[in-house]
């Protein structure tokens, strides 16, 4: 699965966010989640840091095989290449996200 979501916390779900922007990403995923069947799910969330985040990604993927998992990946803006490596990540039930 490759998509890209944009998420606009302010208006995702309308009135049923309230609290910091972490309360609100959390709440977005929960509700996001429930629609979702597989063992795990599995989010990555990140700003900056591409080559700690690639050693991340890659330690889940090798962790995972085997296992019926969706793996989110959630790009927070930034500008060192990140976004276009989630973009590159061979896995079927990936998401990624960029706010």
């Amino acid at each position: 699965m490759y998509e890209l979501i944009e998420v606009n916390t302010s208006k995702a779900i309308g009135n049923e966010i309230d609290g910091s922007i972490y309360q609100v990403r959390e709440q977005i995923a929960n509700y996001n989640l429930k629609d979702y069947e597989s063992e795990v799910t599995i989010l990555v969330q990140t700003y900056n840091g591409l080559n700690k985040t690639k050693k991340c990604v890659e330690s889940i993927l090798k962790t995972i095989s085997g296992i019926d998992c969706d793996l989110w990946l959630i790009d927070n803006g930034s500008t060192d290449g990140t976004l276009e490596y989630f973009k590159n990540v061979e896995y079927e039930k990936k998401t990624y996200y960029s706010y």
